[in-house]
């Protein structure tokens, strides 16, 4: 087992996650969260302070790997907050322009964005997490267990629940579809929800499996296929909080009907059985 690839890709992984997850709680679903560059925390900072703090731990700091890696990530951090921060906001500009001259833009700034400081340093804290958790040695124990192979019993379980994950997509999208939704201001996420947070990860975790089936290395390990069901278990206790339960009363305003007009038609509908 790499410890130190797996430490950069842990540090990456909660890096996105965590962006993910504040650009949901703040009302903004969009699934590229998981993949863009900019935004808090910086994972460019966290995957290579993961990295460099990890060899740190375990080679010292005279190591010449060491030293390698601090600097890959003082020019990483370096270019963060300066150079593709610039860059970044210039193209802000262009669009602005653009947009005003009815131009299409040459540049996007969704395809180069730098960081602030504050972004930087929940990269840091981000990184620096990640470097701990990999290696201390009940970790590293632990993490041997996550890169072991899906095999037998586990490996039958996981891809049950790859199938419940799918075809719990597939269902909400066939519901967001039905004429007393699709007209919902709200459909549109659910169909955006449905798309990335079920059917996605449910065939990424069939393709896990297939792959731990055909002995695949590192494809198979379980950490991938666990992983998997962590962050959409995750992100369907975001979107019942922030998006599944605004459901109802979107399809009773469409109606013409309050929650609180129903709620007091069964009141009035009781009091007369009580007389």
């Amino acid at each position: 087992m790499n410890i130190y690839l797996l430490a950069a890709v842990m540090g990456w992984a909660s890096a996105q996650i965590v962006k993910f997850a504040i650009s949901a709680f703040k009302g903004d679903f969009k699934f590229v969260w998981f993949f863009r560059s900019g935004g808090m925390p910086s994972a460019h900072t966290a995957t290579v302070v993961a990295l460099a703090l990890t060899v740190l731990f375990r080679e010292g700091v005279e190591s010449s790997v060491f030293a390698i890696a601090a600097v890959l990530a003082a020019i990483v951090v370096y270019d963060s907050l300066g150079v593709r921060r610039a860059v970044g906001d210039q193209a802000g500009l262009l669009d602005i322009v653009a947009t005003e001259l009815s131009v299409d833009p040459a540049i996007s700034r969704g395809n180069v964005q730098g960081h602030t400081p504050a972004e930087v340093m929940g990269g840091l804290l981000v990184g620096a997490t990640a470097a701990f958790v990999v290696s201390s040695s009940q970790a590293v124990e632990k993490l041997k267990l996550l890169t072991e192979d899906l095999a037998g019993q586990e490996l039958f379980w996981v891809t049950i629940a790859g199938v419940v994950i799918l075809l719990s997509g597939v269902i909400r999208l066939f519901m967001a579809s039905k004429k007393s939704i699709k007209k919902l201001s709200i459909a549109k996420k659910m169909r955006q929800i449905s798309n990335w947070s079920l059917i996605l990860p449910g065939v990424l975790i069939m393709i896990l499996t297939g792959a731990a089936n055909q002995g695949i290395e590192l494809l198979s390990w379980r950490l991938w296929a666990y992983l998997v069901i962590v962050v959409v278990v995750g992100m369907q206790s975001v979107f019942a909080f922030k998006v599944y339960r605004h459901v109802p009363a979107q399809i009773a305003e469409s109606e013409g009907i309050s929650i609180k007009s129903r709620r007091n038609s069964k009141k009035h509908k009781k009091n007369k059985r009580k007389k």
